[in-house]
């Protein structure tokens, strides 16, 4: 059994690591092309220079990239490999079955790693499903159940822009918290009601598509946030 040296826990809905509450504050590391010319041990250490504190992966974090992640002081989410929207089919038990095996080796794998702050789920499966919304939820509901039930994962989480639907996870990923008003005044107050911690998973890259909000208003929005 290894041991981390980073303890995380949830204390109602507040995160605390090393029994401090934590507020997450990172972004996808979406720099990893020829437009930037950053490569990933640099492009990590600017989020970090930036008051960055953590990274969000949609895939598993390999043993270079926890490296690269400790030099540069910043807690990990990732998820395993193919658990994406479009990338596995919801109703097939050969799929689910294979994502279930990749996301018990994911645990397994980072059992007491000090930098994983929690290894997620997935991501939007309702958004890749050819279910009818109302079925497709369900197949994601008891998808979940299943995997946390075969895995010894300290802290679980499922990321989506279904912010009304209350999955059985530990930490919800709000994939919609945007700038823009709809989000800004109807969703946050509903994720709030679940009382359950929330993060956004994918934020400020979303307005809704007949909104169209003020810049300085959206950095204004951001910053609040």
């Amino acid at each position: 059994t290894a041991f981390s040296n980073v303890l995380k826990e949830l204390r109602g809905s507040d995160l605390y690591v090393n029994g401090e509450k934590f507020l997450v504050k990172g972004i996808i590391p979406s720099f990893g092309n020829s437009q930037t010319g950053l490569d990933m041990a640099q492009g990590l250490r600017q989020i970090k220079e930036v008051g960055g504190n953590a990274v969000r992966f949609y895939h598993g974090a390999n043993s270079r990239l926890l490296e690269q992640a400790r030099e540069a002081g910043l807690l990990v989410i990732d998820q395993p490999d193919r658990s994406t929207w479009g990338e596995m089919e919801l109703g097939s038990s050969f799929h689910t079955n294979l994502y279930l095996k990749r996301y018990e080796n994911l645990v397994k794998e980072h059992e007491g790693e000090p930098y994983i702050l929690w290894d997620g789920l997935g991501n939007e499966w309702e958004l890749g499903s050819n279910q009818r919304p109302g079925q497709a939820v369900t197949l994601v509901n008891d998808t979940l159940k299943t995997a946390i039930s075969r895995a010894d994962n300290p802290l679980s989480s499922y990321s989506t822009y279904f912010t009304f639907i209350k999955y059985p996870v530990d930490v919800s990923g709000i994939n919609m918290l945007d700038t823009g008003a709809t989000y800004w005044d109807k969703a946050l107050k509903m994720v709030r009601q679940t009382g359950r911690p929330f993060y956004a998973s994918e934020f400020g890259g979303f307005v809704a598509f007949w909104e169209k909000t003020d810049p300085e208003i959206r950095m204004y929005r951001l910053q609040q946030e």
